[in-house]
């Protein structure tokens, strides 16, 4: 098995030569709001220089292409396959990031040496060795995991003197600030209770003080000042918890690394399990998973 450490990760992505490199954040929620201001963040650290895409768009040239972690290469998700099935003749050199992957078999079945694939676990790692024989597939941990509050914070001040006259983004701050009021009143006793209500549920009965968080915060942009923004209004609706209950992957894990005290629940295909297992357990003593 080859698995692939922060250190590994930054020898991969500087590897490249003088082609042009770009990168495709993986569109969502919040949580993928994370992932993305984690690998901006990381990218920064590391000097990585790349031109940013959408997974909707069409590469123009022949391009090294770097496509954001996250849980994208599952069933009914169709924005990280389309893009790889529309552009791969344009990729020169392709890495995925730390992904959870169960299907689209018909696109990985196309890669071959050019593309690297990282699982964020092990049953993604499995999947994904009979599925793409021919790329190289790794095993490493969710980008989120190398998330830092200080350059978020940095990042989310600078990003409104950088853009003040971007109506888009401005209405987008005023929106995180206005759902930050609506709910800040569920956080009571210390406890948050943030379950997910969408198809990933498991469909259990709903907390009645729930509050959706990933949902709540998600930003219509993965663009850098966009995700930088979104993971700070979180961070400080966060800020009012003590514990937090959960089955979204990413306000677990940003809870953690806030030091809240974490009950971590799965979704309906084990990914929340799988990276509990792989990067959680044994690493931080303040979550638990619950079954």
């Amino acid at each position: 098995m080859q698995e692939i450490d922060a250190q590994g990760l930054k020898a991969l992505l500087l590897a490249g030569d003088a082609r042009e490199t770009v990168f495709a954040p993986n569109s969502g929620n919040a949580g993928d709001s994370l992932i993305a201001e984690a690998t901006y963040q990381f990218f920064d650290r590391i000097g990585l220089a790349y031109s940013p895409v959408t997974l909707n768009d069409r590469l123009s040239k022949p391009s090294r292409v770097i496509i954001g972690g996250g849980g994208n290469l599952v069933m009914p998700y169709h924005n990280v396959s389309s893009f790889i099935a529309v552009n791969l003749d344009r990729c020169e050199e392709l890495i995925i990031l730390p992904h959870s992957i169960r299907g689209h078999e018909d696109v990985l079945a196309r890669l071959d040496e050019r593309c690297t694939i990282i699982c964020r676990e092990q049953r993604s790692f499995d999947f994904t060795l009979a599925a793409a024989p021919r790329a190289k597939v790794l095993l490493g941990h969710d980008m989120a995991l190398l998330w830092n509050r200080e350059e978020t914070r940095r990042r989310a001040s600078r990003a409104l003197t950088t853009h003040p006259f971007d109506g888009a983004f401005q209405l987008r701050n005023l929106k995180l600030w206005v759902r930050d009021l609506q709910h800040r009143g569920k956080v009571k006793d210390g406890t948050l209770n943030a379950f997910r209500e969408d198809v990933e549920s498991l469909g259990a009965p709903l907390p009645p003080d729930n509050v959706d968080l990933s949902h709540v915060f998600a930003t219509d942009s993965m663009a850098s000042h966009y995700s930088a923004r979104a993971v700070d209004a979180l961070v400080r609706f966060l800020d009012r918890a003590e514990r937090v209950r959960t089955d979204r992957m990413h306000i677990a894990i940003l809870s953690t690394l806030l030091g809240k005290t974490v009950e971590m629940h799965d979704n309906n295909y084990g990914k929340n399990r799988s990276v509990y297992d792989r990067s959680l357990a044994g690493r931080f003593s303040n979550v638990t998973f619950s079954d």
